[in-house]
């Protein structure tokens, strides 16, 4: 079921999530049928676009690191304020000042210390692109990692091969893993 198509610029279908983690989530599939693979820089573009309007967060697992369905480009659409585990709510690690601390790089690229997993945050103009180069060294490297989409800001997020299995549920479940859940 289509919710909404984001206009003829917007590359995703807005969709129900089948399969929820969370509750009030939704899921980004892309108008091109192609598989989970790498995103692009359109992609990261269209995201922050959608999460600065819609004031939600994107979560992508890309294939070996979560990714539900391989065969079809997708990206998560999920509360930005709380995770629901087991029925209760937790506050998103990411978003708790009180934990996290984010250390400046160098310009537009900061370090979020005290996280879970290696973080790092990618902002202002160019952060689509450096994210784009950084995504395909990654790729390159045969290392696990998410991208999460908050505001105008992109996260790309170490995995922990030592954690790939979520222990409340039995699967790969990139949202929980990086969040030390």
């Amino acid at each position: 079921m289509i919710i909404g198509d984001g206009g003829k610029n917007f590359g995703f279908y807005i969709c129900p999530n089948g399969f929820p983690l969370h509750r009030y989530s939704s899921i980004l599939i892309s108008k091109e049928p192609r598989p989970q693979e790498n995103a692009t820089e359109k992609d990261l573009e269209n995201w922050i676009k959608f999460s600065f309007l819609t004031e939600q967060v994107i979560f992508f697992n890309p294939v070996g690191a979560g990714a539900s369905r391989p065969e079809r480009f997708h990206a998560q659409v999920v509360d930005p304020e709380v995770l629901y585990l087991e029925g209760k709510v937790t506050q998103h690690p990411i978003i708790n000042e009180s934990i996290v601390k984010k250390i400046p790089v160098t310009n537009g690229i900061c370090e979020l210390i005290n996280y879970p997993a290696q973080a790092l945050i990618f902002s202002g103009r160019d952060a689509a692109t450096e994210v784009s180069k950084l995504i395909k060294k990654i790729e390159e490297a045969k290392m696990p990692y998410n991208i999460i989409v908050r505001d105008r800001e992109i996260y790309v997020v170490a995995r922990c091969r030592g954690r790939e299995i979520s222990h409340c549920i039995g699967k790969k479940i990139g949202g929980n893993e990086i969040n030390g859940i």
